[in-house]
């Protein structure tokens, strides 16, 4: 399962589905993480002030791991939002639009 958390909210939501997919409680998913209850409710409300040590004790408590990983790349052109299709691949600041060929981006929508 990958899932896509970008703050404490929607990391709070993907904890608590883990969890009720593998139908624990609060307090098992607690007593297996070595925490109390209300701090996993506190977490799964998301409570920006969660440690990042206890973020990552639930997560291995429900078998899950952490990756963070870069962001696609996004620039403008034209009225055109375009995205790059290999968000690894860094593209020079100076470059000009006709540095830039066709497989370093993909039209993604008109604004």
């Amino acid at each position: 399962m990958k899932t896509l958390a970008r703050d404490a909210r929607q990391l709070g939501n993907l904890i608590r589905n883990a969890r009720k997919q593998q139908a624990m409680s609060q307090k098992a998913l607690g007593d297996r993480a070595g925490l109390r209850q209300e701090t996993i409710s506190l977490l799964e409300s998301g409570n920006p002030a969660a440690r990042v040590e206890t973020v990552l004790s639930v997560l291995a408590a429900l078998n899950l791991e952490m990756q963070v990983v870069p962001r696609p790349a996004r620039i403008f052109l034209f009225g055109f939002r375009w995205q790059t299709i290999n968000p690894l691949k860094t593209i020079p600041e100076s470059s000009t639009v006709s540095e830039l060929s066709y497989e370093d981006f993909n039209m993604k929508e008109r604004l």
